[in-house]
């Protein structure tokens, strides 16, 4: 898949000089930034469902910062209102991760670092939305995948996703699948595996 190639060749350029990438990232969105807002968890979502594919709930904006939160997150907009960086906070604001949005030609980019000592790349994602359809390719120290999704009405119905752990290990294949309620709100996402096996993995009941 060449979008998925051309993202492993980025992700080695920056993994080679992740320092002084992350210093020129880091840079580049201090010079952009127009306002701040707080948040306990994801505020705004990379792709569509992006926190509840992960059981969680969508973040909140938090007008007052509890000091006694272990941890918070710090997104940034530009003038126009678009994401250019998040930063994952303790308390006492120390930085712990900080993640850099791009909106190229194309595609929307996410280039990821965590504080190990130094900051260090984690992953670089690109999404892909266009007439031909929406994709999302994931390159991490650890694994890759690509994501093809299904929309029906403009309204996700699944998500098939291969990935695998390292450039040694075959593809994986799963499915993961959007189930609305009457009123068309996201009820539940099941993964459904090749063997036949599923697993719920949100339940907006709960």
């Amino acid at each position: 898949m060449k979008e998925l190639e051309s993202l492993e060749k980025e992700f080695c350029t920056i993994q080679n000089n992740q320092k002084d990438k992350h210093d020129e990232l880091l840079n580049d969105s201090q010079g952009k930034i127009s306002e701040c807002k707080y948040s306990d968890r994801i505020l705004i979502n990379f792709y569509p469902f992006e926190s509840e594919i992960y059981g969680l709930k969508k973040g909140k904006e938090l007008k007052e910062i509890n000091k006694t939160k272990k941890s918070l997150r710090k997104n940034y907009f530009d003038s126009n209102g678009r994401l250019i960086m998040v930063e994952g906070i303790l308390a006492d604001e120390r930085v712990t991760s900080r993640d850099f949005y791009y909106y190229r030609e194309g595609f929307l980019e996410r280039v990821s670092f965590q504080k190990i000592g130094s900051f260090k790349i984690k992953s670089l994602a690109r999404y892909y939305n266009s007439q031909e359809g929406c994709k999302l390719v994931n390159k991490a120290v650890m694994g890759e995948s690509y994501w093809d999704f299904n929309l029906s009405n403009n309204q996700l119905i699944s998500i098939l996703v291969n990935e695998r752990q390292s450039v040694n290990d075959d593809f994986q294949e799963r499915e993961v699948v959007f189930c609305y309620n009457e009123k068309n709100e996201l009820d539940v996402i099941i993964n459904k595996y090749k063997n036949g096996s599923s697993q719920v993995i949100y339940d907006g009941n709960k």
